[in-house]
């Protein structure tokens, strides 16, 4: 696994965490569900961008 690999799949995921964060705050629903959808959207059963 390369090092490109790792920060690329970090960067992935933090700006997915700080943008359903955000989301959850604009809708008022707790962060937690759309932390689960990214996960879900980031996941290997969809686009597998992270394993």
């Amino acid at each position: 696994m390369s090092t490109i690999y790792v920060l690329t799949s970090l960067v992935a995921v933090m700006i997915a965490g700080i943008f359903a964060h955000m989301l959850g705050r604009v809708v008022k629903i707790p962060g937690i569900v759309f932390l689960l959808i990214a996960g879900i959207i980031l996941g290997p059963e969809v686009t597998g961008l992270i394993d």
